[in-house]
Parts: structure tokens; sequence; C-alpha cells
């Protein structure tokens, strides 16, 4: 949903690099964007030197893999209510839905943090995203408003862009394609 909008209509997107302050902003030709509106995930594929991105990246997990139940997980992205700032969440794994591909996860995922990166802990300490902050799924009982449930998406899109797309003029032959 994030860009879903961007993609439709051609609009160009602003990306910004939070560490270095940098930004860039992409034109339609400029970025490739592929969407799985079921899943409510995307991958923007942009050229490689656009921001100073690190050469050594996060791990992805393994796609045919998930977290079980009650496994801590973190997320950041930037709240509508602090947005220019990066927060940190975290929360426990409350179900795996299988046919989705996503995980019910017992946090909150406020305005603005959409898209942002989950990832749980490994072994050696190093973080392994598994997944994007998809939705905040409320629990609304008459008129109040409980705790609810964050939505995310787990990396199943992000592992078939890696696997079919070598080149950013690849990603623009396959997105003509499926246009």
């Amino acid at each position: 949903h994030v860009v879903h909008e961007a993609r439709e209509w051609k609009l160009p997107i602003k990306v910004i690099h939070h560490k270095s302050g940098d930004d860039v902003f992409l034109l339609d030709d400029e970025r490739v964007i592929f969407l799985d509106n079921q899943r409510d995930s995307a991958s923007i594929l942009l050229p490689a030197n656009a921001l100073p991105f690190p050469k050594d990246t996060l791990p992805l997990m393994d796609s045919s893999k998930f977290k079980r139940v009650g496994v801590e997980l973190g997320w950041v992205g930037f709240p509508s209510v602090a947005d220019s700032e990066l927060c940190l969440f975290t929360g426990c794994v409350s179900a795996f839905l299988k046919e989705k591909d996503c995980y019910l996860i017992d946090g909150v995922a406020i305005n603005g943090v959409s898209g942002g990166p989950v990832f749980a802990e490994l072994i050696n300490n190093r973080p392994e995203i598994i997944g994007s902050v998809s939705a905040y799924l409320s629990n609304r009982v008459g008129s109040a408003t409980l705790p609810g449930l964050l939505r995310a998406q787990d990396v199943s899109l992000f592992q078939a862009t890696i696997k079919r797309i070598k080149s950013l003029d690849e990603a623009r032959k396959q997105e003509k394609e499926e246009s």
C-alpha cells in the first residue's frame, strides 16, 4: 500500500538513506517496483550507486522457513508521531499464517512504519531480515479499541526478486512484461 499508487500512476518517489541523510528523487524510468498486492509487499529496485548503501547487507531468512510462536522480533520505521526519528519496536510471534506467508506479532505498527524491516537475531548476534511491516490489525470491541496485532509479510517476494533479477535493465524488461 505504501508504493502502490506511485507504481500505478508512474509517480516519482523519494528514497532517503537515513544514516547519511542523502536522498534521491526517482522518476518512473529510474526505478522498478515489483508489487504483490495480495501480500501487500513490494520490492523497489534502483541503481546501486544512487545512495550509499552498505556492501555487506543483512541476510534474508530462508523463505521456506518461518520463526516459531514466542520468538522475539524487532522492526524499525518512522512513525507518524515522530516521522524524522527512526524508532525500534519489539514483540513476539503470535502466529505464522502459512496460506498468507505472514506473521502476526504481538506489537504495534503506528502509521508510517509500513514497509519497515522486521528482523530476528541469529545465533552469532547478527540480525536477519524475516519480513516487512504490512499492517496493524486493531482489536475493536464495541466502541473500545484494544491492543491488536502487527501483520508482517515474510521475505518470499524479496527472495523471488533476488533470484530472478540480475540487473536493473532486466528488471525493467520484466516489469514491462508484467504490466
